[in-house]
């Protein structure tokens, strides 16, 4: 790499600054514990796929938490358990939040089943026109993930506390999905007032 390539890719870095929101950048700064190690932020290269990695998993579609785990890592141009490592410090620094499936464990550096961003206030600033289905999941993983603990389930879209079964909705969500299963509840979006296993979704503001 001569002279003009570092020059370049500078003045690449430069311009994607400048272009990134100024809402994320006063979230992203105060959201990170500075004093925390966050393993995969060390050094330039580091820091270069963690912001690559962001930008993969924002710019993946409609619905940016299901990213394709083999691909993202060939993009990054590292291996699985380097990216993952980068995954976490992420989650560590409240840009995301990672959802194992059912019986896994984060902790034993498994790839999780499902990516958000850490809020929506977040998602929006990366994502101005997200999916609305993402945006209602992620308040919810967001409110109750703060003092529960979240798994990805067979059915439905939430497993809590490893024994009660959430499916989030808009309005018109229906027990459908997860028909006869115990300890399930439905949450919707766009009501005011539950009834039975239905539950609004806004109520879950009150958790956190």
């Amino acid at each position: 790499m001569d002279q003009d390539d570092i020059e370049h890719i500078y003045r690449l870095s430069k311009d994607k600054i400048e272009e990134t929101d100024m809402s994320l950048k006063r979230y992203s700064y105060d959201s990170i514990d500075w004093k925390d190690r966050l393993v995969g932020l060390r050094g330039a290269r580091g820091v270069g796929k963690t912001t690559l990695l962001l930008q993969k998993i924002a710019d993946s579609g409609e619905e940016p938490q299901t990213p394709k785990m083999k691909l993202l890592y060939d993009q990054l141009d590292t291996e699985r358990q380097h990216g993952l490592k980068i995954l976490y410090a992420l989650e560590r620094a409240a840009l995301l939040r990672l959802l194992p499936s059912s019986g896994e464990s984060l902790k034993n550096l498994a790839s999780p089943e499902k990516i958000y961003c850490d809020n929506t206030n977040l998602m929006y600033a990366i994502i101005p026109d997200a999916d609305i289905g993402t945006a209602r999941e992620t308040f919810f993983m967001n409110q109750v993930g703060s003092s529960h603990v979240l798994t990805y389930p067979k059915k439905g879209d939430f497993l809590v506390d490893g024994k009660y079964l959430f499916e989030v909705g808009g309005k018109g969500k229906t027990f459908r999905q997860i028909k006869d299963l115990p300890d399930s509840f439905v949450v919707n979006d766009g009501i005011e007032v539950g009834i039975g296993n239905k539950i609004p979704l806004w109520l879950f503001g009150f958790l956190y």
